[in-house]
């Protein structure tokens, strides 16, 4: 059944000329038969969860827990985003003003996403709530998520770059023992 026929008929007023007739029935029937649907096409979705070191849990425990988040939102069929574990690469999530920056450009894909996953096993952290209150002001669907089971050491599949301070640090170890492990070498100074 056909869903998108305004997708079809584009493609028939543009590339009809070039086909025969029998070409055109058969490359047609395969244009319907291949369009996106809205079951079909994966949804954008929001990840909610805990960065900063709280509740008992450190940094590191948090970025492993959003990787289970990652994982569980692809598991599902949809794309997620992590605006916490990226924009924490180029911002201080300890500055308060370049807190906010990395907030706001996550905040930005919200208004593309079909939903806002709050995983919630850590608990609820302002940011958190800031991020919900902020996908309700859009009128993003929020749906509250937990895991069930998850590992609290992060994934790590390269070395970070080593920077300043308490909170890169934390970032820093792990991909420095990761490092040395699997090339037993020291990891090369990130400056």
């Amino acid at each position: 059944m056909m869903t998108q026929g305004a997708d079809v008929k584009t493609w028939r007023k543009l590339y009809s000329h070039l086909l025969e007739p029998n070409e055109i029935l058969h490359d047609l029937k395969w244009v319907e038969g291949n369009l996106p649907t809205k079951e079909t096409k994966p949804m954008l979705t929001i990840i909610e969860s805990p960065y900063a070191a709280a509740n008992g849990n450190t940094i590191s425990q948090h970025v492993a827990y959003a990787q289970a988040c990652l994982k569980d939102v692809l598991d599902r069929g949809d794309s997620p985003m992590a605006s916490h574990l990226l924009m924490t690469q180029a911002y201080d999530d300890a500055d308060e003003d370049e807190r906010q920056l990395g907030m706001e450009a996550g905040w930005a894909w919200m208004q593309a996403a079909g939903l806002v996953a709050v995983y919630t096993d850590l608990g609820l952290t302002g940011g958190m709530m800031k991020g919900i209150e902020r996908a309700s002001e859009l009128g993003t669907r929020v749906e509250f998520r937990e895991l069930e089971e998850w590992s609290d050491e992060p994934i790590l599949h390269f070395p970070m770059p080593k920077r300043e301070g308490d909170l890169y640090q934390a970032w820093y170890d792990p991909c420095e023992r990761f490092y040395f492990e699997t090339y037993r070498t020291e990891l090369p100074d990130g400056s």
